[in-house]
C-alpha cells in the first residue's frame, strides 16, 4: 500500500452525518468554534456562508467546505434573495472522528478552512452527489449507514484533492504529494522495522544524501529521522490498540529493545505503551 493510503488507514476515522435536510424560506444556521473536524456539502440549491476573518461567499450545488478544526461560521439563505424568489437549500453536514492520537499533525497540515467549488471537484464528487441525492429521495433501508460511508469517501477525496491541486507548502502532508520522495516514503511505510539510514533512503529516491535530506526538510519541516520515528509511533499505537503485545510491537516498528521503544513511545504520546487501551 502506498504511503498516503497507509496514513489514511492508520488514523481510523469514522464519518457521521449529523444534518441532512432541505432548508426552506429565510433560514440561518450558526455554529460556534468546536475544534472538531467536519464538512458541509450543498446537495441542492444555494446558500450564503460567512466565516469571521475569511469573509462571505455563496455556495451552490456540489460546493464543499471542510473545517479540519471547526471555526465559528454561519450558513443562511442567500442574503440577496427576496422572500418571493428564495430557493430551497439541501445541505448535508458530517463530522469526522478519529481513533488515533497522532491525527493532529495531519490536521495541522491543512488550511483552517478548505472550500472546494463544484467546478474543481465534479469529476469525483458528482457520482457521490448522485448517490446522496438518490438516497435522500428514497429513504430505503440502510440509508443512514450508506450516507455515512459516502461521507467517508468525500473526506478522503477532499484530502487527495488538496494534495494534488493546492500550492505546496511546508507541512507533513506535503510529503505525500512529492513525487521525488514517494519511493522513500513507501519504503518507510512498508518496512518500518528496517534500520533505515538517510543514505539508504536517498539511494531509493535516486538522490544524493545531501539533496535528499535537504529536500525532505524543505518539504515537511522535519528531518528524515524525525519523520521515521513519528511514523513508527503511529504504527505502534495502532497495533497496540489492536491488542498486540508491547514486545511484538517494539520489534515490528524497528526497536530491538522493549525499554528503548517504551521510552520513545512515552515521550511521543505521554503515556506508557502498556496503558494504550486505557487512553
Amino acid at each position: 500500500m502506498e504511503a498516503f493510503s497507509e496514513l489514511i488507514q492508520q488514523f481510523q476515522f469514522h464519518t457521521e452525518v449529523y444534518h441532512n435536510a432541505r432548508l426552506c424560506g429565510n433560514w440561518k444556521l450558526e455554529q460556534t468554534q468546536t475544534g472538531k473536524t467536519c464538512f458541509h456539502l450543498v446537495t441542492g440549491g444555494q446558500c450564503h456562508l460567512s466565516i469571521p476573518d475569511y469573509g462571505d461567499t455563496v455556495l451552490g450545488y456540489g460546493d464543499l467546505i471542510l473545517f479540519p478544526k471547526e471555526l465559528h461560521h454561519a450558513m443562511a439563505s442567500s442574503a440577496s434573495s427576496r422572500p418571493d424568489t428564495m430557493t430551497d437549500t439541501d445541505l448535508l453536514c458530517a463530522k469526522v472522528d478519529f481513533g488515533h492520537a497522532g491525527v493532529d499533525m495531519l490536521l495541522k497540515s491543512l488550511p483552517e478552512v478548505l472550500i472546494l467549488k463544484n467546478e474543481q471537484t465534479g469529476i469525483w464528487l458528482e457520482p457521490l452527489l448522485k448517490l446522496i441525492v438518490t438516497e435522500n429521495a428514497t429513504h430505503r433501508s440502510g440509508t443512514s449507514a450508506i450516507l455515512d460511508r459516502l461521507s467517508e469517501l468525500i473526506f478522503i477525496y477532499a484530502l487527495r484533492h488538496f494534495l494534488e491541486h493546492h500550492p505546496a507548502r511546508t507541512s507533513l502532508l506535503a510529503l505525500y504529494a512529492d513525487a521525488r520522495l514517494s519511493a522513500a516514503m513507501n519504503a518507510m511505510h512498508t518496512n518500518p522495522e528496517q534500520p533505515w539510514t538517510i543514505e539508504q533512503l536517498a539511494r531509493i529516491s535516486a538522490m544524493s544524501r545531501t539533496s535528499f535530506a535537504s529536500h525532505f526538510k524543505a518539504t515537511s519541516g522535519w528531518t528524515v529521522m524525525q519523520y521515521l520515528t513519528w511514523w513508527r509511533m503511529q504504527m505502534a499505537l495502532g497495533l497496540l490498540k489492536k491488542g498486540q503485545s508491547v514486545s511484538a510491537v517494539s520489534y515490528r516498528v524497528g526497536y530491538q529493545s522493549e525499554s528503548a521503544f517504551s521510552r520513545v513511545f512515552m515521550k511521543h504520546f505521554g503515556f506508557n505503551p502498556g496503558k494504550t487501551n486505557q487512553q
